[in-house]
């Protein structure tokens, strides 16, 4: 299979951003939905909606409708999850996306260190950030 293009610019915009993702990560307790990309910590999940514009997977009947089904189990369960596509990363939408997700993780960091270190905060920070 070919790699695509656009995963190869999300990862290098991970690295721009210093951020490390969990890939494949599996959310759901029961079933065995994956988001893309996530930040289990913060709740944040990252979907690549590819093949939109040659009738691929994901906007086809059944798979849409699978999809829609993930993503609102994903919300009940207090995930925010964010989708893009191909287009986005023409427009500079993708860019400025994840420049937000970088912010929102590294914030929570920051708060979660300091927490720590009044002792108010048990357990390990699950955020892989560099």
């Amino acid at each position: 299979m070919k790699p695509n293009k656009y995963k190869q610019q999300l990862e290098l915009l991970f690295k721009a951003y210093q951020l490390d993702p969990v890939r494949e990560y599996k959310f759901h307790p029961e079933r065995k939905w994956r988001f893309d990309y996530a930040f289990p910590s913060v709740k944040i999940a990252l979907e690549y909606e590819g093949g939109i514009w040659v009738n691929g997977g994901h906007n086809r009947g059944l798979i849409y409708s699978g999809n829609c089904e993930k993503y609102n189990a994903a919300t009940m369960l207090g995930w925010q999850v964010y989708r893009i596509t191909c287009q986005q990363f023409k427009n500079g939408y993708a860019t400025n996306l994840i420049e937000r997700i970088a912010r929102e993780v590294q914030e929570n960091v920051q708060h979660t260190e300091h927490l720590g270190k009044r002792g108010s905060f048990p357990g390990k920070k699950h955020i892989r950030v560099k």
